[in-house]
């Protein structure tokens, strides 16, 4: 959080008052056992900036304020805080670093928000970040969370992981292998959940 504060700071010191302003909301409102000040406060960033391209130094602190709500453990604020890092920065910017949003994803799912569950499997299979070993033994158990908090693409791609056998090369014991049983528990769970595709291979 202090690498993106910084960052905010230079790119907003052009402008002193502004930047007075915002610090002192950062430090007088947004705090740990405030969660959701922080919250409004980041909302209130991301709206500021909302028609600006590329994003501007806004989303900076925006980002910073959900990152203290996130380490007291609000699933909104760590979705939110993952999707800025992984989808709102700039390419260029330094602090775009996908594995920090993939942790994030990852913190979200854990604290029942079914999105980021989806998310962070598709980080997980290297569907989303390049950069990232695959590793389909973490996909799997993020997507049977996913799929288990009513997320009906988690439930789909739970499925397709199992249809086939999933070998990490870099790592074999990442690996998945194929499981017919299993493909078709989750292909009932999204047809259950209303994705009409599983629903009529099932017929």
């Amino acid at each position: 959080m202090r690498i993106l504060l910084s960052a905010f700071i230079i790119l907003k010191c052009f402008n002193s008052a502004a930047l007075a302003q915002d610090l002192s909301r950062f430090s007088n409102a947004c705090s740990p056992d405030k969660p959701y000040a922080c919250i409004e406060l980041g909302d209130e960033e991301m709206a500021r900036n909302r028609f600006s391209k590329p994003p501007g130094p806004d989303y900076f602190l925006a980002l910073a304020y959900f990152e203290v709500a996130c380490d007291a453990d609000s699933a909104k604020a760590c979705k939110t805080a993952a999707d800025i890092s992984s989808r709102k920065l700039p390419k260029k910017t330094p602090t775009r670093d996908l594995e920090p949003a993939f942790t994030l994803y990852k913190k979200a799912c854990a604290l029942g928000a079914a999105e980021s569950c989806l998310i962070a499997g598709s980080f997980a299979t290297n569907q989303l970040n390049q950069s990232y070993i695959p590793d389909p033994a973490a996909a799997a158990k993020l997507l049977d969370r996913g799929c288990t908090l009513g997320e009906m693409q988690a439930c789909r791609k739970a499925f397709m992981l199992y249809s086939r056998d999933q070998i990490s090369r870099k790592d074999p014991s990442k690996s998945v292998g194929k499981d017919e049983a299993k493909a078709l528990e989750y292909r009932i769970k999204a047809c259950d959940l209303g994705d009409r595709k599983s629903c009529r291979y099932l017929k």
